[in-house]
């Protein structure tokens, strides 16, 4: 993974065969995951039509976690470059790996989009 967030062939080929080919990914976003209040590391989220997988950010990648969008229990995003995803009593926290992009908009526009398909008015 380059420093801009671009994921690379071998990674998009490894999540390709880690999901299956039936698993059709709409998003791909490279990030750094907070795991320590001081520690982030890189992962790659793939963002399907109904579910949200979040993936290890080297060859061969493993499914690090994997939950339903009607899992979420709260979205935040209190900085530009920062998304909190709030599931089962544990916080997601992800911050896009160049500050200045649009990812973390994408990535809310992205989830919105996926619950308003599964719930159409």
């Amino acid at each position: 993974m380059s420093a801009k967030g671009v994921i690379s062939r071998e990674l998009h080929e490894s999540i390709r065969h880690i999901l299956g080919r039936n698993v059709k990914i709409s998003l791909k976003c490279a990030v750094r995951m907070e795991t320590k209040p001081d520690k982030t590391e890189n992962r790659v989220l793939a963002f399907s039509a109904c579910r949200l997988f979040i993936l290890t950010a080297k060859v061969p990648t493993k499914i690090e976690h994997t939950f339903h969008y009607l899992d979420i229990h709260s979205i935040e995003s209190k900085k530009n470059n920062q998304l909190i995803l709030s599931v089962e009593n544990r916080a997601f926290t992800f911050y896009s790996i160049d500050p200045d992009s649009e990812d973390v908009n994408h990535m809310i526009s992205q989830l919105g989009t996926a619950i308003k398909s599964i719930f159409p008015q």
